[in-house]
């Protein structure tokens, strides 16, 4: 599965600060349990105003209501996000072509 990267508008932001914020002091030994309730407190004192709070789709994601969606989402080591030019030139590489794309992931 390939993410697009404007469709997920605010979550690469979240993902950096969240890394950010795990990885000084005592927050950095946090197993992964410790890492979920950390991204939980920050889920909750975002503003309306933060871009992840505006992406309705990913804010009101069900992926939040777990804490395996948490980790997928927020806390995924390897997550990398892709524009329609970066897929065309991904297929070419692999001397594939682009079928066509779907209209919603819901």
């Amino acid at each position: 599965m390939l993410y697009g990267k404007h469709g997920r508008t605010g979550v690469y932001g979240l993902q950096r600060m969240l890394r950010l914020l795990m990885s000084q002091g005592p927050e950095a030994k946090l197993g992964l349990k410790g890492k979920v309730r950390i991204a939980e407190q920050v889920l909750k004192a975002l503003p309306e105003s933060n871009w992840f709070s505006k992406n309705k789709v990913m804010s009101l994601s069900k992926d939040l209501e777990s804490h395996n969606g948490i980790i997928d989402l927020l806390l995924h080591a390897h997550d990398v996000p892709f524009t329609v030019a970066d897929i065309f030139e991904l297929a070419e590489t692999a001397g594939m072509a682009v079928a066509g794309f779907p209209r919603c992931h819901n």
